[in-house]
């Protein structure tokens, strides 16, 4: 009776499949929203491998994934082929499994959630010729931007930095340059500002791409100090090594 018992409780804490007849069991994962599961398969070709589910145990992705990483809005999918995949916290796709290359990916299936992974906006690549072209992809799965960049960042202050060619300019969230491709370096938007560089004019520039001059004078005076800084550090350096 124990046996039988034991036996019982063991098929109870697994799920079957039933049409393609492989067992599974739900990992225990604190950051998976509440709607879904992530699943590991516990026999048949794919052992080892994970998949996710719903509240019901219909399969929302196959089974055949070796990398799935749960964000704050967002579910990163690797499988066994190398396909990518990017899915809402609903289980709805924002990218099928193929469709797209990510240019973030997430490494560890089990890191805790992190905020700057609250995404709405995503980067993606195809490869033309010999190098690659990025794109925008928004969290409904649409496109905001056709395959035109030569690098790309994300959104920060509702602006991204984005090249063509060797100049950078910037975007806005519906997929509008908004700032002229005619820097050397860019830095993200941050409280209505960015520094950027042309040559080896280093300064700042408002959303409308416009040079901030009192914001620039204070950031030239603070570099000025922070390189005097380091001289007078080096020439200690040196002086106390001579001795």
């Amino acid at each position: 009776m124990k046996k039988m018992i034991t036996i019982i409780g063991l098929l109870l804490s697994l799920y079957s499949f039933s049409q393609e007849k492989f067992t599974y069991k739900e990992l225990n994962m604190t950051q998976a929203p509440a709607n879904i599961k992530i699943i590991q398969i516990l026999d048949g070709n794919n052992i080892g491998l994970y998949g996710v589910i719903d509240n019901n145990g219909n399969f929302l992705t196959s089974n055949n994934n070796i990398l799935i990483s749960i964000q704050e809005n967002h579910i990163y999918l690797l499988d066994i082929d190398n396909n990518e995949g990017l899915m809402s916290i609903d289980g709805n796709w924002i990218g099928k499994m193929g469709k797209y290359k990510y240019k973030d990916k997430y490494s560890n299936m089990f890191l805790p959630l992190q905020e700057e992974k609250n995404k709405n906006f995503f980067i993606i690549y195809q490869k033309e010729k010999d190098h690659n072209k990025f794109a925008y992809l928004n969290l409904k799965g649409q496109l905001i931007t056709p395959y035109l960049y030569d690098d790309a960042e994300s959104f920060s202050d509702g602006l991204a930095a984005v090249k063509k060619g060797q100049k950078w300019g910037y975007i806005n969230e519906d997929g509008q340059e908004v700032i002229d491709f005619i820097f050397d370096e860019v830095f993200p938007f941050e409280n209505g500002s960015a520094v950027v560089r042309i040559g080896e004019d280093t300064f700042y520039i408002d959303a409308k791409g416009n040079k901030k001059v009192t914001q620039t004078f204070f950031y030239n005076i603070k570099e000025w100090i922070e390189s005097v800084k380091r001289h007078i550090s080096n020439s200690f350096v040196e002086k106390i090594g001579a001795i």
